[in-house]
């Protein structure tokens, strides 16, 4: 009986850490994009491996951009600053002309757990997806992907609060 509580114990344990993990790295109800529907772009990245940046930024329609830094960035928690309004209907254009909402829901491989993994959610109109992958340049995925998360990058200007973060003694960015 012992051993049997012990791995009941155990296994109890395990499931509330990935619980755990699944809540403070999912993006299901955890950001401002799916509370507001002024958000229009959310683009979040997940710190999977020890060297990884986490952070996050929603891009709302009047020109809004909410940046969340989480870890391994040189701006820690929320920031709130202003872009164009008509940079964030270009961008919002960009991504859906280079066929964003065609796209599958996932590129993850689930069995590997130490590559970074990011994740873009658009909203237009009466249209909302999100799309989750490694960003990794050896991973198979569609490679605007990696172009969206560039291009989110330059519009909202993040390498200011995201770099420079060193780690292990060299520069992320």
């Amino acid at each position: 009986m012992g051993t049997q509580l012990r791995l009941l114990l155990f296994a109890f344990v395990c499931m509330a850490g990935v619980l755990s993990m699944r809540v403070t790295t999912g993006a299901e109800g955890s950001s401002v994009f799916f509370e507001s529907r002024d958000a229009v772009i959310r683009y979040e990245n997940y710190r999977s491996c020890n060297e990884c940046q986490a952070y996050e930024v929603v891009i709302f329609s009047d020109g809004r951009v909410l940046y969340t830094g989480k870890s391994l960035v040189k701006v820690l928690g929320e920031k709130w600053y202003q872009i164009d309004p008509q940079e964030v209907v270009q961008l919002s254009a960009s991504l859906v002309r280079q066929g964003f909402f065609e796209l599958q829901g996932s590129y993850v491989d689930k069995g590997l757990f130490d590559m970074n993994i990011a994740e873009i959610s658009l909203r237009q109109e009466k249209r909302q997806k999100t799309v989750r992958f490694h960003y990794a340049a050896n991973m198979s995925r569609p490679k605007p992907l990696v172009n969206f998360a560039s291009e989110i990058n330059a519009v909202t200007k993040t390498d200011q609060l995201r770099c420079p973060a060193l780690v292990s003694g060299r520069k992320l960015c």
